[in-house]
């Protein structure tokens, strides 16, 4: 992401992160509601009984997100001195690059053009 700066305030990227973060908590919560009423109709149509244990991992995955979401952004709030040094080598090593721009910039209007990154 050649637009990126060199360094990035620890601040920026701590709220950056959160915002990342928020989102994906609010699509795996979707995904969860969904994937529970698919299952319930599964259960009640075919008598095939709902696979709890993915439920529960689904739901645990989307509270980590939701937590990490709320402390990077109460941590972004709070006096923070530095930077990250090297911020362009970092982001070589993220497989999304919507990811990379709103950590970057703070910006979401990356990736909602309905086109999917495969990896």
């Amino acid at each position: 992401m050649s637009d990126a700066p060199d360094h990035l305030p620890v601040g920026d990227l701590l709220r950056n992160a959160a915002q990342i973060l928020r989102a994906g908590a609010a699509d795996a919560h979707k995904l969860q509601l969904h994937l529970a009423a698919v299952m319930e109709a599964e259960q009640r149509h075919r008598g095939v009984a709902a696979d709890v244990a993915l439920l529960q991992s689904l739901d645990r995955m989307t509270q980590i997100l939701d937590d990490l979401a709320v402390a990077l952004g109460l941590a972004a709030g709070s006096e923070i001195q530095g930077r990250v040094m090297g911020w362009q080598e970092i982001l070589h090593h993220l497989r999304l690059r919507h990811v990379a721009q709103t950590l970057s910039s703070g910006s979401t209007d990356h990736g909602k053009g309905g086109q999917i990154e495969i990896f």
